[in-house]
This record gives C-alpha cells, structure tokens and sequence, in this order.
C-alpha cells in the first residue's frame, strides 16, 4: 500500500511540473552540426522563430526584421532560427532555403538543423519545442505551432513570456515591451 501511496505522490509532482526540464539544459544543433547549449545564453533573452519556408517578398521583410531586431539588442539578445520539417524544409530545396535565409540573417543568429516542431507530430517533436509548446514544459503556454514565422521569447531566468505568431504585426513599442 505504502508503494502505491508513493507512486501515486511522485505521479501527482511530475504532473504539477517539480520535474521540469528546463531550456537551458536543452542544446540545439546547429545546421554547421555545431552543438549551441542553451547554457550558455543563460541570463539573455531568447528569440526563437520558425524560418520561412518560401523566398517571398513577405519572407525576405520578416528576415530583415528579425535582423534587425538582433542587432538593435546585441548583447542581450540570442537569436535562433529553426528550419520547421512539418512546414516545408527536408526536401530537396532545404540547402536552398537554408542558404537564401542564412543569405540574410547576421551571424550570430544560430541556423538549426531542420526539426519536427508541432505537436501533431507526437514523439518526432523535438524537445526544444515540447517545451516550447506544452506547458508542461514551461509552465505557461500550452499550444500548437501556428507555422512558419512564428516567435517565441523566452526571458534570462529561462521563462517563456511572449509568442508572436505568423503574420502578427508587432510595432516597436510592443516589440520593446516584449524584449
């Protein structure tokens, strides 16, 4: 009975969240096959996007932003673009893709390899984004990836607190209020 009891209780903390893992123990692969542990961004804040997977004129304009907002917060801010599989990188036009995004990102924003990242996905969904998208993870958000373009903020202590979706306009004074 005292085994069940137990069992019972370490179910009830794993489902109240006391077993967390958090992001900053997760390591992204680079698309260089770098490893980035999250670890070391520790203390910044970390915006997380979904790369376009389409070379529009609508595309190019959300890399530039995305640009700029990096570099308008160097030093504080880390940037990492993941290459979402289920919303259209893998096939043969993914180094294309890839190259024409890198083509207009600066270099210290980090270029994932291509990752399972929506929920529908069940177990292929990376672990980066079961955390980024099931509360469970982090202890906020509990949603679906909407597709590509979408942002996630995650603040220094390792809080996810903010996601953009795609196509949301974000003026500055919200983008600052975010960041």
């Amino acid at each position: 009975m005292k085994g069940i009891l137990l069992m019972i209780f370490l179910c009830f903390l794993a489902a109240a969240g006391f077993s967390q893992r958090s992001i900053y123990e997760m390591t992204v692969t680079g698309f260089d096959a770098r490893s980035y542990p999250l670890s070391t961004v520790q203390g910044r804040t970390v915006m997380i996007f979904l790369l376009p997977a389409t070379a529009t004129a609508d595309d190019s304009a959300f890399l530039v932003r995305v640009d700029s907002i990096t570099l308008g917060h160097a030093g504080s801010l880390q940037t990492i673009a993941v290459p979402s599989l289920e919303d259209g990188y893998g096939g043969d036009s993914t180094h294309s893709l890839l190259n024409w995004c890198r083509s207009a990102l600066d270099t210290s924003i980090v270029v994932s390899q291509p990752l399972y990242t929506h929920k529908s996905s069940g177990n292929l969904q990376d672990g980066l984004f079961q955390w980024l998208t099931k509360v469970s993870g982090n202890t906020h958000f509990d949603d679906e990836v909407a597709g590509a373009c979408q942002i996630y903020f995650v603040d220094g202590s390792g809080g996810l607190y903010g996601v953009f979706d795609p196509g949301a306009r974000f003026s500055n004074k919200a983008l600052n209020k975010v960041l």
